[in-house]
């Protein structure tokens, strides 16, 4: 797992978080980063597609924290496991399955993030943007 261009992972469980490493939110987005959208209440939504093999079959914990601010911690809501198929619905790779997530996170900064699933557990940092401009 892991390898493509701004796809970060390891053994058993994968993301894509741009090479940049970065949430922008609105329309100033740079190549190789994540869209983020801003919420009412001044936080940051972000979508991130989790790819997983059987070394992390279970469930899939995100969580995450301001690296700055200890206290802030993210919300994931994550979706439902979708198995991964060809076109014509057959399953493909070594059981592979995808989990679709919006992460919140409270303020832009940078971010510590955690994945855990099965035997696989996977750690980054990302830089949150906000609309001003600033992280």
């Amino acid at each position: 797992m892991g390898g493509g261009e701004g796809q970060i992972g390891n053994s058993g469980l994968a993301t894509y978080i741009g090479d940049g490493a970065t949430v922008f939110v609105g329309g100033g987005i740079a190549t190789g980063s994540a869209l983020g959208f801003a919420q009412p209440d001044g936080s940051i939504v972000a979508k991130f597609l989790w790819v997983r093999d059987r070394r992390a079959s279970g469930v899939l914990r995100v969580t995450g924290h301001d690296l700055f601010h200890p206290g802030e911690r993210l919300v994931a809501q994550l979706g439902q496991p979708t198995a991964s198929a060809d076109a014509l619905g057959q399953p493909t790779g070594p059981a592979g399955e995808f989990v679709p997530s919006h992460l919140i996170f409270r303020t832009s900064g940078c971010w510590q993030v955690t994945a855990q699933s099965g035997l696989a557990r996977l750690s980054f940092v990302v830089r949150v943007v906000g609309r001003d401009g600033v992280a």
